[in-house]
Order: structure tokens, then C-alpha cells, then sequence
């Protein structure tokens, strides 16, 4: 199973196939985030419940999480780094990063809007 945080709007499918391709022979996989988070976080089978005992939305999050999954005895497999969307200039940079992706098109038209 893995689960993705909310913002991340540019995650793509094949991220996720890549991730569920990668648990076939890693227990577990996590992606960070820019802003010391992450974006995605999976096993093979179901973790300890304090593995989730993480404050969340810090600037080190992310790494608390990696230190907790060690002494869960988790070596996760660790995807790619993606920038999250918690602010307008974070939006426009997932937006300049990704153009041809549903937001940043959705981002292109709302800029478009707003200057006519």
C-alpha cells in the first residue's frame, strides 16, 4: 500500500507504478519533499502504528520519519525529491516545472485570467 500527501500535484501515474514496481522487492519506499516532508510513503505489509508517530508539516518531518522507519526496522527505498504546494510561489514553481501537466496549465490559465 502507499499513501501520497495532498500536495503534490504533480505526481504522475507512473510515479506511483514506479513506487508500487519498487515495493515488489523493497519493504517500504518513501519520497521526500524540498521542504523536508515527503510526498509518499509505502510498504509491503502493514507497519507498527508508531511508525505514523511523525509530527507532520515541519521542516524535518521528513527526516523524524526516516529515524522512526529505522527503528521500525525499515530501510525504505527512497524515490525522488518533489517540491510540495504549500504557498502561491510554490504553486508557481510545481507550475513552471511541470507546464504541460494538469496544473500547470490550470496555473498558466489563472495567471492569464488575472492580468485581463
Amino acid at each position: 500500500a502507499i499513501q501520497i500527501g495532498m500536495d503534490p500535484p504533480q505526481v504522475t501515474s507512473s510515479q506511483l507504478k514506479a513506487a508500487l514496481d519498487t515495493l515488489e522487492h523493497e519493504s517500504s519506499v518513501i519520497g521526500l519533499t524540498e521542504d523536508g516532508g515527503w510526498w509518499i510513503i509505502g510498504f509491503q505489509s502493514p507497519p507498527p502504528p508508531a511508525t505514523f508517530d511523525v509530527e507532520m508539516s515541519t521542516a524535518n518531518t521528513g527526516e523524524l520519519q526516516l529515524t522512526q522507519l529505522d527503528r521500525d526496522g525499515f530501510t525504505p527505498a527512497q524515490l525522488e525529491v518533489l517540491r510540495d504546494v504549500d504557498t502561491w510561489t510554490d504553486a508557481l514553481a510545481v507550475a513552471a516545472q511541470t507546464p504541460y501537466h494538469r496544473f500547470g496549465k490550470l496555473m498558466y490559465e489563472l495567471g492569464s485570467s488575472a492580468t485581463q
